[in-house]
C-alpha cells in the first residue's frame, strides 16, 4: 500500500479511511506552501489503487466513506474518476460518500454535466483552499486564482447541491492588513455558502518561497495578536450560516461554533482574549511547530 505518512487531510476528516489516488499537488506553487514541494505530481497506477482498496476491504470496519489524496485529487479527469467510484464500489459495497481536496480550477475544468455525474457516483463534499478573497495576496501568493473564480465556481456547486468547505489562512496578507483582509474576504465568503470554514494561522516553513520574501524583507509577518484581530473582523463581517472552526494548533486562540448561532459568544471570546494574550508565548509555540514540520 502506498506511503501516506506525509498526507495531509481536512481536520473533520481525520477519521476518515484513505484513498490515494494522486501523489503531491497538480499547482504547487503557492508561495506560502511547502507541503508538496519536494514531491512532483503524479498519478497513482490502476494496481496501486486496486492493492489499497483490497487492504481497506480487509482492515475490519464497514467503509462508508472515503477522503481521497493528494493535494487536489478532482484534477483528475472525470473518467479517471468514474473509474475510482467504479472500483471503490466493487471492493467496499457499502460505501456512500467520496470527499477530497480540491482547487478552484479543478471545479472550473469540469461541466455542469461532468459534476452531476460525480455526485451521483458519491463525490459530494469538496475542501477548497480560498486562503483569502483578496486578490492581491492571491496574486502575491501566487494561488492561481482570483475572488471572483471563488464565487462563480461555488455558485454553479451550490446550483448542483455538492456540498463544499473552505480553507482560510490568518495572517496572509502580512502584518498590520489583517483588517482589510478579513474584511474583503468575508465578502466574497458572503456570496457563497461554505458549510464549514476552517482557518489555519501562517506558518512560514523553510522550504516555501514565502521565506525568501520574509528574509529579502518584502514580506513581514504578522503578530499573533494580529492574527486574533483578523479573526474578529471576519466572524463580525461574515453573515452566512456555517460551521466556523479555528481549533488548528497554528491558530492563537483556538476557537470554534456555528454562525450566526455563536456569532455574540465568539466575538466575547476573542475579544477577551487579546486582554491576556501572550505575544511571546504565542510566538514561541509558533517556532516549535516550525521545527516539528522541517
Amino acid at each position: 500500500m502506498q506511503d501516506i505518512k506525509s498526507v495531509y487531510r481536512p481536520p473533520m476528516e481525520e477519521q476518515t479511511p484513505i484513498l490515494q489516488v494522486t501523489m503531491g499537488c497538480s499547482h504547487n506553487a503557492c508561495k506560502f506552501c511547502g507541503m508538496y514541494r519536494n514531491q512532483p505530481f503524479s498519478v497513482l497506477s490502476d494496481e496501486n489503487i486496486e492493492n489499497q482498496l483490497i487492504e481497506l476491504s480487509r482492515s475490519g470496519p464497514v467503509v462508508q466513506k472515503l477522503f481521497l489524496t493528494g493535494g487536489d485529487a478532482l484534477v483528475l479527469s472525470i473518467e479517471r474518476l468514474e473509474w475510482v467510484a467504479q472500483r471503490i464500489k466493487h471492493h467496499l459495497p457499502q460505501f456512500k460518500e467520496l470527499t477530497s481536496f480540491s482547487r478552484i480550477g479543478n471545479i472550473s475544468s469540469k461541466s455542469d454535466q461532468d459534476l452531476i455525474k460525480l455526485k451521483a457516483l458519491g463525490y459530494n463534499s469538496f475542501t477548497i483552499g480560498v486562503e483569502s478573497g483578496w486578490d492581491d495576496v492571491l496574486k502575491r501568493m501566487n494561488k492561481g486564482q482570483t475572488s471572483q473564480d471563488v464565487i462563480e465556481q461555488c455558485q454553479r456547486l451550490n446550483q448542483l447541491g455538492i456540498d463544499y468547505n473552505f480553507s482560510l489562512v490568518l495572517g496572509i496578507a502580512g502584518n498590520l492588513l489583517g483588517y482589510e483582509n478579513a474584511s474583503i474576504t468575508a465578502e466574497v465568503l458572503n456570496r457563497t455558502a461554505p458549510k464549514r470554514i476552517d482557518l489555519a494561522g501562517l506558518t512560514v516553513f523553510q522550504n516555501s518561497d514565502l521565506v525568501n520574501l520574509v528574509k529579502e524583507g518584502h514580506f513581514i509577518e504578522s503578530k499573533e495578536y494580529e492574527m486574533v484581530e483578523e479573526m474578529i473582523v471576519l466572524v463580525e463581517k461574515l453573515n452566512i450560516h456555517t460551521i466556523f472552526d479555528a481549533s488548528h494548533c497554528t491558530v492563537p486562540i483556538r476557537i470554534s461554533g456555528i454562525l450566526p448561532e455563536d456569532k455574540p459568544l465568539l466575538l466575547e471570546a476573542l475579544k477577551e482574549s487579546l486582554e491576556t494574550l501572550n505575544e511571546k508565548r504565542l510566538r514561541r509555540r509558533r517556532e516549535k511547530y516550525m521545527k516539528l514540520r522541517r
